[in-house]
């Protein structure tokens, strides 16, 4: 089992184990920001433009951090108790790791006794009883080595299941948050609370466990102190009292100080983890110096308050040593002079002497078990945040029964955030067996229609209808089953290309699979490649161009079947020939189809039965592109504006 001397060590230490799940990119691609930018851009030329607006909120944020006082954070929460199902469920690896724990413990306690009698009849000239203590602890030895062996192999196999459970907890909360909440929560916070936070809870109740087992051993050792000499056991409580309230101060201060290093190191996380996603755009924009700067100085900021706090423990480490030293010293110079009084004999000194190291660790291992616990406390309150504080989607349990495709909007308004009306009194249908476009400017909310009627968002104002039924109503499966998006940029897993389409029907056939990829115009591009269909196409489709990846995420969608086709930019990254195959594929579809397309290339949607022209988020016009183009101004603008692009060219 894990060292106990060092468990303290290994909980102070940053977990490095930042995780791969890339929970913000993913959100992202799915609700683009109002510019149609791509994410990992806009996330860094945002960066890039904080980098250098940021010095003077840096120092000011760094003069405030370094006045943080750590003994105004107090850990009173309850929260490690909800822990104790999920452990129950694995009670009876439990009760077999706690056996070993036990047998260990007490094979800890016997072997001490051993050695002390072993020393003591050594100095009394009595060696064969010396001999055969040595033989009793030896043998004691080898049977705690087994019993440890037992006790480390279930500790890691019930703590790995413990882990798991938390981690599919933890991801299932994170996928049931309300959008607008992921959006507000830093890529570092949550990706720290699915791996540091997760391992600290999982760990807590059985280090805690081996702990108690500790401290069990050493008051029995104290014990046995007072047994062979009540004077010199009273002095060592003493110093174990006077040791007792220095730990303790260290331990407030540790405990107070982890939750602000925690927020603090995840804020620095989450910048570099921005850094990371959009790599590419780093490079192309030539701006590896001020985007490192601006999360190095994030970093610094969280390593100084890190360094404060270690600092004061370290004060009181130091103090703790001094005494600890001045004792010893003290203790012996009192032992020699009760050996020579006669108050005790040269061997019961020695015996007491060799107890002398865990009368000190007594101390120790109660400071651990606070830490341990509070530790334990703090993560399981991050965890606990995100499960149960954290505002959750809410669906109704109304199912769609022959949903014909039709989706109403009713004068709906909406705002990601107050004073920020993004869709003002917006009313247009969406019709089954026809294809209808958005167009509109950048910003205009094209893309926020196609996020609520997804209900990643919940309109402030309005009703939104399928074939009638409100959409507060319907069942999670009723609104996703019945929509398939592909966005602008759409978010390929870190698979196979077989994988990312067996994700949305895990029974689909190999004719299906090359139906859609002919479908997609993308079939013969993945033949050219090594692996076929099987080609592992790496984070995001890192190995795929933008059009392909385009391509992959519109035969997914084909292959989900859905009722609702939603394309969102999805054809941005395609060339015309390409383009227009898709195209005439929609419309050869949308007899059984509600085909939505929200596009910057007018040439997509000329063809489209109805367009919805949206400026500052209200419905201007509405019609055939010819309708429009008599009579709506902006629709033209937009469309000669294209036009004139082309021609010049």
């Amino acid at each position: 089992m894990k060292n106990k001397n060092n468990l303290v060590d290994k909980k102070t230490e940053d977990n490095k184990d930042w995780s791969d799940i890339d929970l913000k990119a993913l959100s992202k691609s799915k609700t683009e920001s109002k510019g149609k930018r791509d994410v990992q851009s806009s996330i860094l030329k945002k960066t890039a433009k904080s980098a250098k607006n940021s010095e003077k909120i840096t120092h000011k944020n760094q003069k405030n951090e370094k006045t943080f006082d750590f003994s105004a954070y107090k850990v009173t929460t309850h929260n490690m108790r909800k822990v104790l199902p999920i452990y129950a469920k694995h009670k009876g690896l439990l009760a077999i790791t706690m056996v070993f724990m036990i047998c260990s413990g007490v094979l800890g306690i016997l072997m001490p006794i051993y050695s002390a009698n072993a020393l003591a009849f050594l100095a009394s000239g009595e060696f064969e009883l010396a001999i055969k203590n040595i033989i009793i602890m030896c043998s004691l030895g080898a049977f705690k080595i087994v019993s440890n062996a037992f006790d480390e192999y279930f500790y890691v196999k019930v703590n790995l299941k413990l882990r798991y459970e938390l981690t599919n907890k933890v991801i299932g909360a994170i996928n049931s948050t309300k959008m607008s909440k992921l959006d507000e929560t830093s890529l570092g916070s949550l990706s720290d609370r699915l791996s540091t936070d997760v391992n600290s809870v999982s760990d807590v109740y059985l280090d805690m466990m081996n702990l108690v087992f500790s401290i069990l051993t050493n008051v029995v050792f104290l014990c046995y102190i007072a047994y062979l000499n009540f004077y010199l056991f009273l002095i060592l409580l003493a110093y174990v009292l006077v040791l007792y309230v220095v730990c303790t101060i260290r331990s407030r201060i540790w405990i107070r100080g982890r939750k602000i290093v925690k927020r603090a190191k995840d804020t620095a996380r989450s910048a570099y983890f921005e850094q990371i996603v959009g790599i590419r755009d780093v490079k192309l924009l030539n701006i590896e110096s001020e985007v490192t700067n601006f999360s190095n100085k994030k970093l610094a900021s969280a390593l100084k308050i890190e360094q404060s706090l270690n600092n004061k423990r370290n004060v009181i480490r130091r103090i703790q040593t001094f005494i600890s030293v001045i004792f010893e010293l003290t203790f012996l110079l009192i032992g020699i002079t009760f050996v020579q009084k006669g108050w005790i004999f040269l061997a019961g000194l020695l015996v007491i002497y060799a107890y002398y190291g865990r009368v000190e660790s007594l101390v120790t291992f109660i400071s651990q078990f606070k830490e341990f616990k509070a530790e334990g406390e703090i993560a399981a309150t991050r965890i606990f945040e995100v499960i149960e504080d954290f505002e959750k989607e809410t669906y109704g349990s109304e199912k769609l029964e022959n949903f014909s495709g039709n989706i109403k909007l009713d004068n709906v308004s909406f705002a990601y955030s107050k004073n920020n009306e993004v869709l003002k009194d917006v009313s247009l249908e969406f019709k089954p067996g026809e294809i209808t476009a958005i167009v509109g400017k950048s910003g205009s909310g094209k893309t926020t229609i196609l996020n609520i009627i997804s209900k990643l968002y919940n309109v402030s104002k309005g009703k939104i209808l399928f074939d009638n039924k409100n959409i507060n109503l319907l069942s999670e499966d009723a609104i996703r089953n019945s929509i398939g998006e592909v966005s602008q940029s759409p978010y390929i897993f870190n698979a196979s290309i077989r994988q990312n389409l067996l994700f949305v029907k895990p029974d689909a056939s190999e004719e299906e699979i090359v139906k859609v990829l002919k479908d997609a115009q993308i079939y013969d591009d993945i033949m050219k490649m090594k692996g076929g269909i099987d080609t592992e196409i790496g984070e995001n489709g890192i190995k795929l161009s933008g059009g392909q990846k385009q391509r992959v995420a519109i035969a997914r969608l084909l292959l989900r079947g859905c009722k609702v086709i939603v394309f969102d930019e999805a054809t941005s990254a395609l060339d015309n020939r390409r383009q227009d195959k898709i195209v005439d594929l929609l419309q050869k579809i949308k007899k059984d189809k509600t085909i939505i397309i929200v596009a910057h290339r007018l040439s997509t949607i000329v063809n489209s039965d109805i367009i919805y022209m949206i400026e500052d988020g209200r419905v201007i016009a509405s019609g055939t592109h010819k309708d429009l183009m008599k009579k709506c101004r902006e629709y033209q603008e937009l469309y000669l504006l294209e036009e004139k692009s082309a021609e010049s060219k």
